[in-house]
């Protein structure tokens, strides 16, 4: 019926109507699921960033964020895309034996496609080392902002607020362990970050592009398990293209690279700390390698040196043993 107080007239909804509207509130989430929508992208940015999951890390990031970490590092807040902060991250927290942020009582605001999240957290690093105790621990809140994106929540800005600390406060200098002749933001320096990055997230294809069409790859303690010179850009690919398969998970933790700007060239020393196909056995090893560098910033050449008995037994391409000769 039509009244002057109802200048629109009224139509009974259908059955269909009804349906629709039925379905469309049966697939919107509900508040509470909102919300711990939220809180889950926020505790996998610890979760991941732990696990040296990088690719995984990277997703939960709009196109650009805010980070706010001057509580801690002074100086002024920056926007990063998502592989800057993933490749920042890396490198900070890749020195690490390991470490572990855990974050509790979260508070959610809603507001349509936008979010803020606040919560405590506790950060413990650790690093054995010969100086000074093994543990740093940092603990303040955070301040999350997120916005819904194509059905996914998206972090778009970070605020860490640090209010006390214990332990050895020397330890993140010691973890990052980047010693270089050079500025220490030189190129060649991240483009070996990112060679073990790429490893790490088994981006063949990407990491094949860091190199030049007639680069030299070289195993000088390869013995007859590697080849001891692969020459140009395909024959390096086919020799790794399979390598990651092989494993459950990679890391290569960069301890110390030297760079000489002069000679294009940089050397690092990292360890594998790899969880090989299954989950039974793991590959540890330690890695120095020498790169060096075109004008381009491709790399040229390649020189690889690590322990071959560690890789010979664990690969299970050679049989070791040992003899007594004490008497």
């Amino acid at each position: 019926m039509n009244t002057p107080h109802s200048p629109i007239p009224f139509i009974a909804p259908t059955g269909a109507h009804l349906a629709m509207t039925e379905s469309l509130e049966s697939t919107a989430p509900s508040p509470s699921e909102t919300r711990i929508e939220v809180v889950e992208t926020c505790t996998r940015m610890a979760v991941h960033a732990d696990r040296r999951e990088w690719a995984l890390l990277r997703d939960l990031f709009a196109d650009q964020v805010l980070l706010d970490y001057t509580s801690l590092n002074g100086g002024d807040p920056v926007r990063l895309t998502p592989q800057e902060i993933v490749d920042a991250w890396s490198a900070a927290l890749g020195g690490y034996d390991a470490t572990q942020h855990l974050i509790a009582n979260h508070l959610v605001q809603i507001d349509g496609d936008r979010a803020v999240c606040t919560a405590s957290f506790q950060a413990t690093h650790r690093l054995a080392t010969s100086h000074g105790a093994p543990l740093w621990t940092l603990g303040g809140d955070y301040r999350w902002e997120l916005a819904r994106t194509g059905g996914r929540w998206l972090i778009t800005t970070v605020v860490m607020t640090a209010t006390w600390g214990d332990g050895n406060k020397d330890l993140p200098a010691q973890a990052v362990g980047v010693r270089t002749i050079e500025a220490p933001g030189d190129g060649n320096v991240e483009t070996v970050r990112t060679f073990l990055r790429l490893l790490e997230e088994k981006d063949i294809d990407s990491w094949i592009e860091l190199w030049a069409d007639d680069a030299d790859h070289y195993y000088p303690f390869g013995t007859e398990m590697f080849p001891s010179h692969l020459k140009g850009k395909q024959a390096i690919y086919d020799n790794w293209k399979g390598v990651p398969e092989q494993f459950d998970s990679l890391r290569f933790p960069l301890h110390e690279t030297w760079a000489d700007r002069g000679s294009d060239t940089i050397i690092a020393r990292f360890d594998s700390d790899n969880v090989m196909k299954g989950g039974d056995q793991k590959y540890e090893n330690t890695y120095v390698c020498i790169f060096k560098f075109n004008a381009e910033g491709k790399i040229c050449e390649y020189r690889e040196y690590f322990d071959p008995i560690v890789t010979g037994v664990t690969y299970r391409l050679a049989e070791v043993s040992y003899h007594d000769n004490r008497d």
